[in-house]
């Protein structure tokens, strides 16, 4: 495999190195982990990384940020969540 590139206005071309992770002692070595857990997510074996509470909260904070954009004032949490 090779990669094409720009660099400081020169084309480039890039060939990757592939390293066998078999025998690493290392767990999240590269980037084995995340394709491991791609593959966890999609046989449903993976719990989800995010939890309900989380997504509430960062609803309520974004939520918050346009509240008080157009109020053109501090919005608080308690306005947001009830």
């Amino acid at each position: 495999m090779e990669l094409y590139r720009t660099f400081s206005g020169y084309q480039s071309v890039i060939t990757p190195k592939v390293f066998d992770n078999t025998s690493n002692e290392v767990s999240d070595w590269g980037h084995w982990v995340m394709y491991e857990r791609i593959l966890e997510d999609l046989d449903g074996t993976a719990p989800y990384p995010v939890t309900r509470e989380q997504m509430k909260s960062t609803a309520a904070i974004l939520e918050a940020v346009y509240r008080s954009a157009e109020l053109d004032r501090e919005v608080l949490a308690e306005e947001i969540i009830r």
